[in-house]
């Protein structure tokens, strides 16, 4: 169920726009990107850090190779694209904490629907699957903090400036298990709509590789996330 985005490299077809986001990033300045970004230039002026879902990041200006920090491996082709497209993107605004629904983006209409089938719903799943315990370790693990919202509610940072909340419901016998994932109404100042919808496909698939790893391990901690 959590490898629904895998593989090293973008299939043919997503090639050109690979192509396209990174001669974006290459033409930006890296020290704007950064700030914009809320992220850190280093002191050689070509490689940015930042955090991602609780995992350092670091992007090579002006070749937009993007890697983890810890291990050098590259993240899968959609994390390293979409991270591109951040950098790019990003205009310096800060989060308002007002929280919108996906079909309140721009354009979001015309995908809810597939959103909704896509995302939303593997997130109602993990919630039968995964016990509340191992859902919890697994949002530590994600550097995540809690929200006040569903039976399990957090705010997890795709990027610095890209915060998204998941809340998850428990269902009963007259109810099934439900959840919600929404944005803050900022998001547009750094993804468009369909990278959004991306970042948080990414997302669930990060919870759901760490709560089941935490279930595995049999070791859950039931304590709050915080940053």
């Amino acid at each position: 169920m959590c490898a629904f985005m895998n593989g090293d490299d973008p299939p043919e077809h997503y090639t050109e726009a690979f192509a396209r986001s990174r001669g974006r990033f290459s033409a930006g300045d890296p020290a704007q990107m950064a700030k914009n970004a809320g992220a850190r230039l280093k002191d050689d002026g070509s490689t940015i850090t930042l955090v991602s879902l609780g995992r350092g990041l670091q992007v090579h200006h002006p070749e937009g190779k993007v890697r983890f920090t810890d291990d050098l491996r590259r993240p899968v082709w959609q994390w390293r694209l979409i991270t591109l497209n951040y950098l790019s993107r990003a205009d310096g605004t800060k989060p308002t904490g007002e929280l919108v629904a996906f079909r309140q983006l721009q354009g979001g209409r015309a995908y809810a629907h597939a959103f909704a089938d896509r995302t939303v719903s593997r997130l109602s799943g993990l919630i039968d699957q995964y016990s509340q315990d191992a859902l919890r370790a697994a949002l530590r693990q994600l550097d995540a903090d809690w929200a006040k919202l569903g039976d399990i509610s957090a705010v997890l940072f795709f990027m610095p400036r890209f915060p998204i909340t998941l809340s998850l419901y428990r269902g009963d016998d007259e109810m099934p298990s439900s959840a919600n994932i929404v944005f803050d109404s900022s998001a547009n100042h750094y993804l468009h709509t369909e990278d959004a919808a991306v970042a948080a496909g990414i997302t669930v698939q990060q919870l759901c590789r760490a709560a089941q790893k935490q279930q595995e391990l049999g070791r859950p901690d039931g304590g709050a996330p915080g940053r």
